[in-house]
C-alpha cells in the first residue's frame, strides 16, 4: 500500500490516476476526510468532475469544520460539471468563513459573471478590491463588467488601474464585444500554513502560491478566457 509521501510523489510528477488508485485503497483501510478531499482534487485534475464533486461531498460530511478552501474547491468543481448555480453555496460558504480574503469575493464574482449575473459580479470585485486595491486582475475584470453594461468610464478608469498596476503603459481603450463572463480569474499569493503534520504535506500541493497559479490557468484556459484588447 502507498504511503501519504509515495502519493505526494504521484500527484507531484502529476500522475493522477495512480494517486487515485492509491488513495483508494487508503480510503478502504480508513476513510478519512483529508483522504476523500485529496482524491477528489485529483479526480478534479483528471476532469472526472462528477467523481470530484461525490468525494468532496465525503469529506465535507466526515469533518466538523471544514476550510474555506474545501468549500471553494468543491464548488469549483460543481461549476465546472455544469451546475454553477449551485456552486454558488459553496461560494456563499468560502466567503462566510474568510469575508476578509479578497479572493473569496473575486472568486464569486466569476462565477456570478459566467451566469449573467453583472451587477452582483460588480458588487462582489468592489469588495475584493477594496480589501486588495493592488490586484490587477481584479481591476481589469471590473472593467469588462463595468464595459457590459455600457459604463464606459468607469470599465476605462479600472482598465487604467489594471494596466498601472501590471506596470503597463497607458493607451486609448475602445470599447469591445465582450462574452457573459470576465476574461481573468484572481490568482493571489497565499501564504503557507505553518502547521506542522503529515497533512500540511497535502495541502501544500494544492495550495501553495505556485500550484495555485498551475490550477487557475488550466482553470482558464478550459473556460477559454483572454485579456481585454486595447490600442496604444
Amino acid at each position: 500500500m502507498k504511503t501519504i509521501q509515495s502519493i505526494q510523489q504521484l500527484i507531484e510528477a502529476q500522475q493522477y490516476e495512480q494517486a487515485v488508485e492509491a488513495l483508494s485503497q487508503l480510503i478502504e483501510q480508513k476513510p478519512q476526510a483529508e483522504l476523500f478531499y485529496l482524491r477528489a482534487q485529483c479526480r478534479y485534475r483528471l476532469e472526472h468532475f462528477s467523481e470530484a464533486i461525490t468525494d468532496y461531498d465525503r469529506a465535507l460530511a466526515s469533518i466538523a469544520h471544514a476550510p474555506a478552501d474545501w468549500f471553494y474547491a468543491r464548488g469549483l468543481a460543481k461549476h465546472m460539471a455544469g451546475q454553477s448555480v449551485e456552486s454558488l453555496e459553496d461560494f456563499d460558504r468560502a466567503v462566510q468563513l474568510e469575508p476578509g480574503y479578497s479572493f473569496r469575493y473575486a472568486s464569486r464574482g466569476f462565477i456570478k459573471a459566467a451566469l449573467g449575473m453583472v451587477e452582483a459580479a460588480i458588487e462582489d470585485y468592489h469588495k475584493a478590491i477594496e480589501l486588495d486595491p493592488d490586484d490587477a486582475i481584479n481591476h481589469n475584470n471590473l472593467g469588462l463588467l463595468y464595459e457590459q453594461m455600457g459604463m464606459q468610464e468607469a470599465a476605462i478608469e479600472h482598465f487604467r488601474q489594471a494596466d498601472r498596476l501590471a506596470g503597463l503603459p497607458e493607451g486609448k481603450y475602445t470599447p469591445q464585444p465582450r462574452p457573459r463572463a470576465t476574461r481573468f480569474i484572481n490568482i493571489p499569493a497565499e501564504e503557507n500554513g505553518d502547521a506542522p503534520g503529515r497533512w500540511q504535506i497535502i495541502k501544500e500541493v494544492f495550495c501553495s502560491a505556485a500550484r495555485r497559479k498551475e490550477f487557475f490557468q488550466f482553470v482558464a484556459q478550459k473556460l477559454g478566457f483572454g485579456k481585454k484588447k486595447k490600442q496604444a
